[in-house]
């Protein structure tokens, strides 16, 4: 299938926020060969994308969400008359593509997996409004009161609806006394558990199938907060019973020690005291000693500032600390002008490709050197992604006058922090605003890092 427009007929869309939602457009103008008819990015009002030339067919437009949020997206086709909606996305999720091709539309996770449609399987099965609670019994399976168990804490008529693996069936749960049958295989059992709280165990092998465990009152573990009010039943570990577990008195024991002051260090047991480490009854913190190039041992994490100095022998770099240095950054060295061309104003100086080594990174840094200074006039140059349609530099980059190179010049470039990101194809374009006066010679260097 594809989209025919007339001539002077326009393609029109919008998203949420401009710039963030890449568009390509294929097909053929007036007959001619397949090729790319118009791209760019969607603006936040609606605005021509494409305008036809003939009788143009479009046989798909592409549409990537770059943003970090979801972007609802429209289409739209004007007629010269009207402004007719074809196509309409509430959320387009970030990293999320979209192919409309007049007739289907595709959409592609972040991980590059066809969506063909949303809400097959919820996220949670407890509300009763997602598609797997509105299913029909024949879609959840069967669920006999023998294969149907009370779970603790659902509402008096609510329903919990189980699904224990993507080839089982969909099991209806509802409130009330009934239990799951034991099939005699082999259950993991948890033990110590309130003879009021059930607990179902699931299966070590077989079936799957899972039985209600309950426990007698001896030996159980309490699950829940200390009541403020009440005294809790016995915690025991190690088989050794704490018989003394209150709200002003929330003693532990451990080898029949008791530890909970967390200081054991007269009691020679192992435990911690005063945040140190206690073993036999002796303080063994300090016994670790600091690591080195040639020994193992206790080691401090780096900062990027750290290891930007490059000079501590006595601390470990992390993946982190390392991109947030200098050894971290990627530079970018562009000769705009040749040395003997005189400089002149204007957009499109020099393009540059953003390759894949420097995708998802930000722009830290600009400069400029010229190879003849300006005798009077401060010539000036941005930076601007021409895909991303933004400039990237809130305070332009400036030589003064009588100097070669931007690092001495008295206002400091400032990069827009909104529009410092590149991605890999990005087209980044050279403007030259002021060009001051006997200029030779342009070069621009660019630093790039991760956020």
């Amino acid at each position: 299938m594809s989209i025919a427009l007339n001539n002077g007929y326009l393609l029109e869309g919008d998203a949420t926020t401009a710039a963030k939602v890449t568009y390509v457009i294929t097909g053929s103008a007036d007959g001619s060969t397949l090729a790319t008819l118009a791209s760019g990015q969607l603006p936040n009002a609606k605005g021509t994308l494409y305008t036809a030339s003939g009788v143009d067919t479009i046989s798909s437009i592409t549409l990537f969400n770059t943003n970090t949020s979801a972007e609802a997206v429209n289409l739209y086709v004007q007629d010269g008359t009207a402004s007719r909606q074809i196509l309409g996305i509430d959320a387009l999720g970030a990293g999320y593509h979209a192919l409309f091709d007049g007739n289907k539309l595709y959409v592609l996770d972040a991980n590059g997996q066809i969506l063909s449609s949303y809400g097959i399987h919820a996220a949670s099965h407890t509300d009763g409004t997602d598609d797997i609670q509105d299913a029909t019994a024949a879609q959840k399976g069967v669920a006999t009161a023998a294969q149907i168990t009370k779970l603790d804490g659902i509402a008096t008529g609510a329903n919990l609806y189980v699904h224990p693996n993507h080839s089982g069936e969909v099991t209806s749960v509802a409130d009330g006394a009934q239990t799951i049958a034991n099939d005699a295989v082999t259950y993991a059992k948890m033990q110590n558990v309130s003879a009021t709280d059930k607990v179902l165990g699931r299966a070590t092998a077989g079936a799957g199938d899972v039985e209600e465990i309950a426990c007698t009152a001896a030996g159980r573990a309490l699950l829940d907060d200390v009541d403020a009010t009440a005294q809790k039943t016995t915690l025991s570990l190690n088989n050794v019973e704490n018989t003394a577990h209150s709200t002003d008195a929330h003693t532990m024991t451990i080898d029949g020690v008791d530890v909970s002051a967390h200081d054991v260090a007269t009691t020679g047991v192992h435990g911690v005291g005063a945040n140190n480490l206690i073993h036999d009854g002796t303080d063994v913190t300090g016994q670790v000693t600091a690591a080195s190039d040639s020994a193992q041992g206790k080691v401090e994490l780096a900062t990027a500032a750290e290891t930007t100095t490059g000079t501590d022998t006595g601390r470990a770099v992390t993946p982190d600390g390392l991109a947030g240095s200098i050894f971290g950054e990627k530079l970018v060295y562009l000769k705009v002008i040749a040395e003997a061309t005189a400089l002149t104003t204007g957009d499109g100086k020099m393009y540059f490709t953003v390759p894949d080594t420097l995708n998802g990174m930000n722009l830290v840094d600009a400069d400029a050197a010229v190879y003849t200074v300006s005798s009077s006039g401060t010539p000036t140059v941005q930076i601007y992604n021409l895909t991303q349609t933004a400039d990237m530099l809130s305070t332009l980059i400036t030589i003064d006058a009588n100097e070669l190179t931007s690092y001495t010049a008295a206002a400091q470039p400032v990069i827009d922090t909104n529009n410092d990101d590149v991605a890999t194809g990005n087209q980044l374009r050279i403007d030259v605003d002021v060009a001051g006066t006997g200029t030779t010679g342009l070069d621009v260097i660019l630093t790039f890092q991760l956020p």
